[in-house]
């Protein structure tokens, strides 16, 4: 009983918390739309874009790839963003992109005949203006293949979309991972070992001479294993941190900021557990949370601050 009250009080926690955090962002974005600054938006997973009436764009959030960071000029007329990268259409009917381009999303096609963009997970996909549609970037599902024709009117490809996807019961695996995202490497939690292990961790580079972030970034891996008697302590064992050299990467890595000291993990798995005869097993089905810690460096640990729901 009293670990089902204690999950009752999990899952309160976090839908008052969405209900907060929800409220006050509808509030911040009806206070800017009714200045009338913003002419349209659109949210990434970690950045935000948005088209100003005078033709210009602002983004912010996370800039590792330099999602946030878009072009100068007041020539746009529509911007679309994907995950870790953003597209806009200009007034002559080209594109520009900016942000990570792995798979090569943000290589645009040298075409100014666009007159409709939208943005999908890592790839993106253009009407023109002969009816005929052209994509690029990722490929694994055929997603950057479009249909041969020229009668297509329009469409829309938001990456919220796929990422509900992706979060729904029917596309997850019982191993916590996606079918539709099989770039996107979880963090796993073991209760028998009581450790997190995290594959993927975005890292700051630091500047040699003043320790100031040089806005770049290289991904690390490791383990965190609970403290004794604890739930929320986390240490670093420190002989399985290691720098990530060979050409594997994530789409959802875990994120640390040197500023803060707060860890930022998207999704972790976690294996349901069952007791019979006293002894305790871990069980094939899995639950996937998302988490947030911070360094105390009296601790010596990370401290658990959230655990929500992705």
């Amino acid at each position: 009983m009293e670990r089902l009250k204690l999950k009752h009080q999990k899952r309160n926690f976090i839908l008052t918390f969405k209900i907060l955090f929800l409220g006050q962002l509808a509030l911040s974005l009806g206070l800017c739309l009714s200045m009338g600054v913003y002419a349209s938006e659109f949210a990434g997973e970690r950045h935000n874009c948005v088209l100003k009436n005078d033709g210009s764009i602002v983004c912010w959030g996370t800039s590792h790839y330099g999602q946030n960071t878009p072009p100068t000029g007041n020539d746009f007329t529509q911007v679309s963003a994907d995950r870790v990268n953003t597209c806009a259409l200009k007034n002559d009917g080209s594109i520009v992109c900016w942000g990570r381009n792995a798979y090569g999303q943000s290589t645009s096609p040298a075409y100014n005949d666009f007159i409709q963009i939208a943005a999908g997970q890592v790839h993106t996909c253009v009407l023109r203006s002969d009816g005929s549609i052209t994509c690029w970037g990722n490929n694994d599902y055929g997603q950057s293949v479009p249909p041969a024709g020229n009668n297509f009117v329009g469409g829309y490809l938001s990456s919220d979309d796929i990422n509900n996807d992706q979060n729904s019961d029917d596309n997850n695996n019982n191993d916590g991972s996606s079918d539709n995202n099989e770039d996107c490497k979880h963090a796993i939690y073991s209760p028998k070992e009581r450790t997190l292990t995290i594959p993927f961790i975005e890292l700051p580079l630091l500047n040699t001479w003043n320790k100031q972030p040089t806005g770049e970034v290289e991904l690390i891996k490791g383990v965190l294993k609970q403290k004794s008697k604890t739930t929320d302590h986390f240490r670093v064992l420190s002989k399985t941190v290691s720098l990530i050299t060979d050409d594997s990467s994530s789409s959802c890595p875990a994120t640390y900021s040197f500023d803060t000291g707060v860890l930022s993990i998207p999704y972790i798995n976690v294996p349901t557990i069952s007791v019979m005869g006293g002894n305790q097993f871990d069980s094939s089905k899995i639950e996937v949370f998302t988490m947030t810690m911070k360094w105390e460096s009296e601790e010596k640990a990370f401290v658990v601050q959230e655990v929500g729901e992705p």
